[in-house]
């Protein structure tokens, strides 16, 4: 999924979904009346039969918050090294108001 206000940075779409299944299935009947109310069962068409769509495939991982928290913090480093190679580029020193060409030097 792009992010917000940076559409060609890419992040990971996470989805959680819970189901609570009952104890037990339901019966032929029971079935026959659920698809009723529902308006009965559709046939699933194919996805991009034509080939006019952007699919992505993919596939379900366990959610790890560990990995999922050092990925965030590599992106952010990632984002901040951008930032501030963009920034040397550009002549600037973090915008404290410094002229262009004037640098630090160690002594």
């Amino acid at each position: 999924m792009p992010h917000y206000r940076s559409p060609q940075e890419r992040g990971d779409l996470l989805v959680r979904i819970e189901v609570d299944f009952p104890e037990q299935s339901p019966s032929t009947e029971q079935m026959a009346t659920i698809e009723s109310i529902l308006g009965g069962r559709r046939a699933v068409p194919p996805i991009d039969e034509d080939g006019d769509m952007e699919v992505d495939e993919c596939e379900l991982a366990d959610f790890c918050a560990e990995r999922d928290r050092k990925r965030r913090a590599a992106r952010e480093e990632r984002k901040e090294r951008q930032a501030a190679d963009e920034e040397d580029r550009r002549g600037g020193h973090g915008g404290h108001g410094h002229g262009g060409g004037v640098q630090c030097a160690q002594q």
